[in-house]
């Protein structure tokens, strides 16, 4: 089983904060702190929904042993893995060269790292943290560089939850059925090799 974490958030948003004031029709600078903490709740909530990392971010996924061969990496597109560490068996934490492992980072193939041709993983002392994969995870590192469906999508979150600010039911009601809201516009950006 692995643990999935964010090592070092996207350095900028999917949507700017004037585009989510133009999308809501917010004409005051009054709400900027709230549109630009709806923004980042927006772009977590669709990343969670999507299973999928928007803008270039730095992640892990870490594990108590060896994997048996190839892994789905969690939250695709896979930019590039940037390193790959283990407990050797005296406890010592090594890295695995680059040239140990290959990994898939085209849009169109499942995202997945595997040992290089003709080997296999190194052998592991097996226990919390035995085997770590750090990767950087996104469309890109421009706003620009995320598909145009999955900005419209925040926006729609954005505008739905500053509406409803306040409200004891955010985010539920009208986006709760898949087909209508964010959810729907989101839908088909769907990781379909979730993890």
């Amino acid at each position: 089983m692995w643990e999935i974490a964010q090592v070092a958030p996207p350095s900028v948003e999917p949507v700017t904060l004037a585009e989510a004031k133009k999308h809501c029709r917010i004409d005051t600078d009054a709400d900027d702190d709230l549109v630009t903490r709806l923004i980042v709740e927006a772009r977590e909530w669709a990343e969670a929904f999507t299973a999928r990392a928007f803008v270039k971010q730095d992640r892990a996924m870490i594990r108590q042993n060896a994997p048996a061969g190839a892994f789905y990496v969690a939250r695709p597109p896979l930019i590039a893995v940037t390193s790959i560490k283990y407990v050797d068996g005296t406890g010592a934490l090594q890295t695995l060269a680059p040239g140990g492992y290959v990994a898939s980072t085209s849009l169109a193939a499942a995202p997945m790292v595997a040992p290089a041709h003709g080997a296999a993983w190194p052998a592991v002392r097996a226990g919390l943290g035995a085997f770590q994969v750090y990767y950087e995870a996104g469309y890109g590192p421009a706003a620009a560089d995320v598909p145009e469906g999955i900005r419209q999508g925040i926006l729609e979150r954005v505008a739905f939850n500053y509406q409803a600010r306040g409200d004891a039911a955010v985010g539920q009601g009208a986006v709760a059925m898949v087909g209508s809201g964010p959810e729907g516009t989101l839908s088909r950006y769907r990781n379909p090799w979730i993890v």
